[in-house]
C-alpha cells in the first residue's frame, strides 16, 4: 500500500504560534487609531446625534431645550423659500458633477495613464488643486472672482479684451456656474486619481 507524502512543515498548523504577536499588532494599531476615533466621535458624530436631538424642541440656541414640538420645525423648514432654494443649489451642484466632473476626471485619467513623455507631471499638477486646504482654495477662488477688475483676475482679463466686469458672487445667474467651476478645478483630481487606481 502506498503511503501519503509527509506535509511540510510550512503548512503544518502551529497552535500557539504568532497569537501573541497577532494580538500585539492589532492593539498597536488600535493605539494609532485610538485618538483619531475619539476626534471624530468627539467632532463629528456626537454634534449630529445632538443636533437631531435638539432639532425636535423649540430651541432658540442658549439654556435647555424644554418646549418638545416633535416635527414641527422639519414641517416649517420644508415650507421656507430659502431652504428650498438652498437645496435646488445644491442638487444642481451635485448634478453637475456627476454630469461633467466625472467624464472629464475619466478622461485624464485615460490620458495621463498612458506610457506618454511628461505624465507624471500632469498627474501631479491635475492631483495638486486638491491637495489645498479649503481655506487656500476660497481665498484664490475669491480673489479671482472679485468684481472689481482692479483686483479680480478673470474681470481684468474681460475688461482687456472689451469686456464688462462681471459680479461672479452676487449676480444669481452667475454664481452657480462660479462655484461649479472652483469645485470642478478642486476635487476632479483627486476623481483622476480613483479611476486611476481602479
Amino acid at each position: 500500500m502506498q503511503s501519503l507524502p509527509a506535509i511540510p512543515d510550512i503548512f503544518k498548523l502551529k497552535r500557539g504560534t504568532g497569537s501573541p504577536r497577532r494580538i500585539q499588532d492589532n492593539l498597536t494599531i488600535f493605539l494609532f487609531l485610538l485618538p483619531a476615533i475619539v476626534l471624530f466621535l468627539l467632532f463629528v458624530v456626537y454634534p449630529i446625534f445632538r443636533s437631531v436631538y435638539y432639532s425636535f424642541f423649540d430651541w432658540k440656541g442658549f439654556g435647555p431645550a424644554e418646549d418638545f414640538i416633535w416635527f414641527d420645525n422639519y414641517r416649517n423648514i420644508l415650507k421656507d423659500r430659502v431652504f428650498l432654494i438652498a437645496l435646488r443649489n445644491a442638487g444642481l451642484l451635485i448634478g453637475f458633477s456627476i454630469a461633467l466632473q466625472l467624464p472629464l476626471s475619466l478622461m485624464l485619467a485615460v490620458m495621463v495613464g498612458r506610457d506618454l513623455p511628461g505624465r507624471v507631471f500632469f498627474r501631479t499638477i491635475f492631483f495638486m488643486p486638491y491637495v489645498l486646504s479649503e481655506v487656500i482654495t476660497a481665498i484664490m477662488w475669491l480673489f479671482l472672482y472679485n468684481p472689481n477688475p482692479e483686483r479680480g483676475f478673470i474681470n481684468a482679463v474681460i475688461v482687456l479684451f472689451g469686456g464688462e466686469a462681471q459680479p461672479w458672487m452676487g449676480d444669481t445667474k452667475l454664481v452657480l456656474p462660479a462655484l461649479f467651476a472652483a469645485l470642478t478645478w478642486k476635487y476632479f483630481g483627486f476623481h483622476m486619481l480613483l479611476y486611476m487606481a481602479g
